[in-house]
Parts: C-alpha cells; structure tokens; sequence
C-alpha cells in the first residue's frame, strides 16, 4: 500500500496548527503544534481538539454503506412481508374478507387445509351460523372446495376452466378464479343426497368429473363447516399428495343458482411488484453513489 505523504499544516482548534500522515496501512499520525502525538486507529475518533486520518472516513464510508444495504434489505423485507404467506404448520390458510359477497348468501371468512399425515382436513369459517345441505335450512350451505394436492400449478386443471365450472354446477365464480391453481380434485359440499358425507370428485385423467370417493362432512361450529377425506382415497391418482395441499372454494346458498362468496391465495398485487422494483431501483443507485464517494 502507498503511504500518504504527509498533508499541510492545519489551523486547530484555538489557533494551534496540525500536521497528519499515515503510520501504517491502518493507523493515521495527528502532530499538535506542543510536539504531541495521537495516533488514531481505524474508526477511532480522538477527543475534541483531534482530527480524524483517511483510514477514519473509509471506515465510516464502509459502514455507512452497510447501514443502507442494510436498510435497503429490511425495507424490501416489510414489502415481501406485505403479500399473504398461507403456509401454517403443513397447510393453507386463506383469510377472506367479511362483507365481500358476490351474491346473497354465506359468507366466507377463512378457509385452511391440513395434512396430518392421515387425512386431509378441510376448515371453512363463516361470518354468521351456516348448516349443511342436508339440513334443508334457510342457512344451508352448497359448494365446493378445490385442491391441488400437489401444490403444482402445471398439474390439473385450472381453476377457471369451463369444464370443471360445469362440473362445480355454473359460471358464476369470479372471472380468473383460482388460476394460480392446478386443481386435481374437488370436494363437493352439497350433502343433501347422503348426508354427511362430500364427494371428492377428479378433475383429470380418462375418469375426470367422476367420484372417487367420500369425505366426511361435519360441523366443528356453528359457523364452521369441515371436509376430511383420507389420504389413502388419492392413492393411485394422477398426482402424488404433498404434504402441502393448495385450495380455493367456492359457497352458495342452498337452492340459489349463484355462488355468494370465494376465498383463493392470493397472488401478490401489483402494488406490491412495483415497491419491489423502486426499491431494487434505489439499492442500485445507493451502492454507486456510495461506492464513487
């Protein structure tokens, strides 16, 4: 490393004047006019009447370059934070807003699947007392549950497809609905022909929209309704069931051709990408205004 040669004399503090030069690659020589000497180390500042040498400031220039890298991460970090992570303990969670229906009828507050390893249990939550199909109540809830048991969107049919809408009974879900979705399977919650009891019905392969089995439908709530279909019913289908299970559903009111309310994952908005890139766009000009000082 090339030694600094030694600077100027400077006025001090009270009139006294200050020569400095470089010690070592790693310590700056401050001369005070009485003889005495400081040596300051890297990032050390002496006291009041110092003056701090060159190795001071490429210290303070690292660090501040790493205290904005720093803030920079934390920053996007609150934006990543920002769209929805549904993963909870081996399963999905989807909150769904109250009050955001399509059409009269039940009103969907949270939906979630889990994979105990035994069953698949599917939760949906309500924002006022529901009662199954077979109950023939004015509260009486029809629909279905979509699931991508693979958590792949190449797999399956996607949530929009015309077929598996006929299928699921009508085109009143939203347009693009659950088309983050590869949806191997649905659960059918209308159990007025045999109650207690949903028909898991395939999406694919020669079979495709025929049952292949039952889940058990119950009630854990007033406001709750709940699908658990053993695992051991995917056994041989086209897709391996991952330990994640993906899903969206869809309710309506009993005897209502209109499906009142939807819950899916949601995608991250485009809010949220643009904060993404500003930021990208800010780090950028941070490190090269940092890295020319």
């Amino acid at each position: 490393m090339l030694a600094t040669p030694p600077g100027p004399a400077r006025p001090g503090p009270g009139g006294a004047s200050r020569e400095h030069d470089r010690t070592g690659p790693s310590q700056a020589r401050v001369k005070n006019t009485d003889g005495s000497i400081l040596i300051v180390e890297p990032g050390g500042i002496p006291g009041p009447s110092g003056i701090a040498g060159t190795d001071f400031w490429l210290t303070m220039g690292n660090l501040m370059r790493n205290r904005v890298s720093l803030l920079l991460i934390v920053l996007c970090g609150a934006v990543f934070v920002l769209v929805p992570s549904p993963a909870e303990a081996g399963g999905i969670v989807v909150n769904d807003p109250t009050g955001d229906l399509l059409a009269p009828g039940p009103d969907l507050t949270r939906i979630a699947s889990n994979n105990d390893g035994v069953n698949l249990i599917l939760t949906l939550d309500f924002a006022a007392a529901v009662s199954p199909a077979s109950a023939g109540l004015a509260n009486s809830v029809i629909g279905f549950i979509d699931l991508d048991v693979d958590n792949n969107a190449a797999t399956g049919l996607l949530g929009d497809d015309p077929d598996l809408r006929s299928a699921q009974g009508g085109e009143t879900a939203p347009a693009f609905f659950a088309r983050a979705l590869g949806v191997d399977y649905f659960a059918d919650l209308n159990d007025a022909l045999m109650a207690g009891s949903s028909e898991v019905v395939i999406t694919t392969t020669a079979n495709a929209f025929t049952t292949v089995g039952l889940g058990v439908l119950s009630q854990p709530s007033a406001a709750s309704l709940q699908v658990t279909i053993p695992l051991s019913l995917f056994s041989g289908g086209p897709v391996a069931v991952g330990p994640v299970v993906n899903i969206a559903a869809g309710v309506g009111a009993l005897g209502s051709q209109f499906i009142s309310d939807v819950a899916v994952v949601p995608e991250p908005s485009s809010i949220v990408l643009i904060g993404v890139g500003v930021l990208s766009l800010l780090a950028h000009r941070a490190h090269r205004w940092l890295g020319s000082a």
